[in-house]
């Protein structure tokens, strides 16, 4: 008996037959993924199932008009899995990508978006600080530069533009490294600068409350919510990652919103 024939053999033992397919005329009864919204960059197992199960010798997939995509495992037809590098975000929840699975008789589709704020998420450090507590006790530009910077998103390397640690204090040199160009000190500045990135964030929005922005996700820009101290972050259309539900109660002189898919 061969690998193939062996396994056919298991799958069989544990199938459910309802769905009216045979070991010689098995059906396509699904086809699914662990979410349709996934992260940008992030390799996406998609699974086929046939009843019988494990008869995946007749399944295609069709990857036929998606875009900025890498196949990193071809469709298996002894497992029934395939994985995919989604490449190229989307704009927002209509922007899909569709993947089809099909047997010649069941025709079966994914309908995927690709989130770039799932990224920035992903790669903020929510609360924690990720350069000297000490002298730097307000690190949201911190966090959110680095989020941004590690999410392939290339921030100015100017200093009129965007202060660092290391452009400003001694002692810091090795904070700039790989990805990350140094820490950015001020949200304001930062702030000002997704502004002027319309062609990634998209144009800025000021809004006057919590309600606006609910269902949505994107960056949120706090400013002179303390005095003058101000709050930048990760909203993803319920909670803020690095911060508070409270801050949206602050006397703040305006808030800024750019949609991020």
């Amino acid at each position: 008996m061969s690998f193939m024939e062996f396994f056919r053999w298991l799958a069989s033992l544990f199938s459910n037959r309802s769905g009216g397919g045979t070991a010689d005329n098995p059906l396509l009864v699904d086809f699914t993924t662990e979410t349709h919204k996934v992260t940008l960059y992030d390799d996406i197992e998609f699974r086929v199932e046939t009843s019988p199960r494990g008869y995946y010798e007749n399944i295609e997939i069709s990857l036929e008009g998606m875009q900025n995509i890498k196949i990193i495992q071809p469709f298996d037809k002894i497992t029934g899995t395939m994985v995919i590098r989604f490449n190229k975000r989307s704009r927002n929840a209509n922007e899909i990508q569709r993947i089809v699975a099909m047997d010649g008789e069941t025709i079966l589709k994914l309908d995927i978006t690709v989130s770039l704020m799932l990224l920035f998420w992903r790669n903020h450090a929510g609360r924690a600080n990720v350069c000297d507590g000490e002298r730097f006790r307000n690190q949201c530009a911190i966090r959110m530069g680095e989020a941004l910077e590690l999410s392939d998103i290339s921030l100015s390397t100017s200093r009129k533009v965007l202060r660092r640690c290391h452009t400003e204090y001694d002692g810091y040199s090795s904070h700039k490294h790989g990805k990350v160009k140094g820490h950015v000190l001020a949200a304001q500045e930062l702030a000002n600068w997704i502004k002027t990135q319309q062609g990634i964030f998209g144009k800025r929005q000021i809004i006057h409350s919590k309600a606006k922005i609910v269902g949505r996700s994107g960056l949120l820009f706090i400013r002179d919510g303390w005095d003058t101290t101000d709050h930048i972050d990760v909203w993803n259309g319920e909670a803020l990652v690095g911060g508070f539900d409270s801050y949206f109660d602050v006397n703040y002189k305006e808030m800024w919103f750019w949609d991020v898919y």
